[in-house]
């Protein structure tokens, strides 16, 4: 447990709360830029006068015909005027910029609550760890980007997709677990072997759900099987041994849809079991934890439902029906990862970490 007065706590809570709000908000603007198309954009990565976007006519007039160079430009958007790139250019300048926002208000508190002596034991060390992790997002979203910035591909790479969207979930997790170590003075805790080793198979479960996730919004993949819950008309797809299990659009549908069933009865499994186990050890902080991860992943299952039956709706540089529900299904799948956290948490040990 962290040695800290109430107002120190309090302090360092506040901050992280906010982090975290950054954190799900740069999420989702890494969502809406996806959904937008507007992520190669930008064909430059300026960490320090990247802040500031084109001031005048002859800056973005240079910051368009660097788009006009790529792939994405001369196949798909050739029709672009002007007006259309500043669209798509704003969401990634602000998603980008969002970014430096949170470096800031990390870095500026964190060197206050140092200088005030404010960290105890190993919490330095854990803040910097989670300051390298941001720095870490950052440089894998520009090697995202630069995955696009060709004149071959029409999109970045679906797979530096995936671990770009998998290390920012990492980041909150890591923000979300330090968190309950500071709050650990108000938490009741049942170690459980079994439900430890269980919650860890359901988040590794869960994980590779949002790869998949990733997978099938970097492929474009939704239009290829506008249906439910059939796949174009059958549940087990015959392209399953003639597609790549990675790339192949109907067998990312498949698994993608597979292991969405696998983990709703994965999680109806838990509630039960974690639900015996707080009432045995009369644990009212895991009780209140139990109802969080069954209604993320029914919501959860509901949308990747309607995002599938309204894929033929998608329209490029459109933001509209489609659009909406994708990004309530990837915040929603935030919302799982929060609550199956703590859980994992309040199983793992007997005491907090010192």
């Amino acid at each position: 447990m962290y040695t800290l007065t109430s107002s120190q706590r309090k302090a360092l809570l506040t901050w992280l709360y906010i982090g975290i709000f950054m954190t799900i908000v740069q999420i989702l603007l890494g969502g809406i830029t996806r959904l937008t198309g507007s992520g190669l954009s930008i064909t430059e990565w300026k960490p320090i006068m990247g802040a500031l976007p084109p001031l005048n006519e002859q800056e973005w007039e240079k910051a368009f015909n660097a788009y006009q160079e790529i792939g994405q430009y001369k196949y798909l958007n050739n029709h672009f005027t002007l007006g259309d790139f500043k669209f798509i250019f704003f969401w990634e300048w602000f998603h980008r910029l969002w970014g430096r926002l949170i470096g800031i208000v990390f870095l500026v508190p964190f060197l206050y609550f140092w200088r005030k002596k404010y960290f105890t034991g190993n919490m330095t060390t854990s803040l910097v760890v989670l300051f390298v992790l941001g720095l870490l997002q950052a440089a894998l979203g520009w090697i995202m980007v630069q995955s696009g910035l060709n004149e071959n591909d029409l999109y970045v790479n679906h797979i530096r997709l995936a671990i770009h969207f998998v290390a920012a979930l990492l980041l909150l997790a890591y923000e979300v677990w330090f968190v309950l170590q500071i709050r650990s003075v108000s938490l009741q805790f049942s170690p459980s072997r079994r439900y430890s080793t269980a919650l860890l198979v359901f988040l590794g479960l869960i994980t590779v759900q949002f790869i998949y996730g990733a997978f099938m919004a970097g492929l474009k993949a939704a239009p290829a099987a506008p249906t439910w819950p059939d796949i174009n008309g059958s549940y087990i797809p015959a392209s399953l041994t003639d597609q790549s299990w990675s790339s192949g659009t109907i067998n990312v549908h498949f698994i993608h849809r597979t292991i969405a069933y696998t983990i709703g009865i994965a999680a109806i499994l838990l509630y039960a079991g974690l639900k015996r186990l707080a009432r045995d050890t009369a644990n009212t902080s895991l009780r209140a934890t139990l109802n969080y991860p069954l209604f993320f992943i029914a919501l959860q299952i509901t949308l990747g439902v309607l995002a599938v039956l309204n894929a033929p709706h998608i329209v490029l540089g459109h933001f509209g029906r489609y659009e909406i529900i994708a990004l309530l299904h990837q915040l929603v799948a935030i919302g799982i990862l929060m609550s199956v956290v703590p859980q994992l948490y309040l199983v793992s040990r007997k005491t907090p970490n010192a």
